[in-house]
């Protein structure tokens, strides 16, 4: 019998093959990837030509108004109320090819711009975020973000870090809850990006 997150990939590939938008589509993989980490947001950027420079609230922060990151789907999150672009200045060069985990300590860092709006203020402390880079022929293409409100276990660092299957080391008590969350989410994680990269292709992302 097939797991919910193996029944949530068949329903994403179903509404591919049924013509969905890139939007719509994109909007079940955040879902998706959100329901299997357990996080409460999960945002997914892509490189596009930039094009509302003029009026972009972060062009303040703008070295090459060429391209930038696009939010084109945000589970858990009102697109509304989010930046709609991301200047590439905003992120290290490690955080765009590698990918990683990182808190909110560097108030010149990309966490505010890229999950600001969901900070809960009583427990800031704990408030972390993930991104793991979409790559393509032509290097990183773009960007899923996860956010969450406790710290990511060494699983999702070493997924971040490396986009590869994960092993734990952890001693804790969850041990075994981390590593079947994070195996599941590892493993919507490849699918969802040959997805993604699917639909890129085919609607000319």
């Amino acid at each position: 019998m097939p797991t919910a997150s193996e029944s949530g990939i068949s329903h994403i590939l179903g509404e591919i093959g049924r013509g969905a938008s890139l939007e719509s589509a994109l909007g079940l993989i955040a879902d998706q990837l959100a329901a299997d980490v357990g996080a409460p947001t999960c945002k997914i950027w892509v490189v596009k030509r930039g094009d509302i420079c003029e009026s972009c609230p972060l062009a303040y922060t703008c070295t090459n108004r060429q391209m930038c990151m696009h939010l084109v789907a945000a589970s858990g999150a009102t697109e509304q109320n989010e930046y709609p672009r991301i200047p590439l200045s905003v992120f290290t060069a490690p955080l765009i090819t590698r990918g990683g985990t990182a808190d909110f300590s560097d108030s010149n860092g990309a966490g505010d711009k890229l999950f600001g709006v969901q900070r809960d203020a009583s427990r800031q402390d704990s408030d972390s975020y993930a991104l793991y880079p979409l790559r393509g022929a032509s290097g990183t293409v773009g960007l899923i973000g996860v956010f969450n409100r406790r710290r990511f276990s060494g699983l999702y660092k070493r997924l971040a870090r490396t986009n590869s299957r994960t092993q734990s080391h952890s001693s804790q008590d969850n041990q075994h809850s981390f590593r079947s969350s994070a195996n599941r989410f590892s493993k919507s994680f490849h699918t969802l990006k040959k997805i993604i990269a699917r639909s890129a292709r085919v609607r000319r992302l």
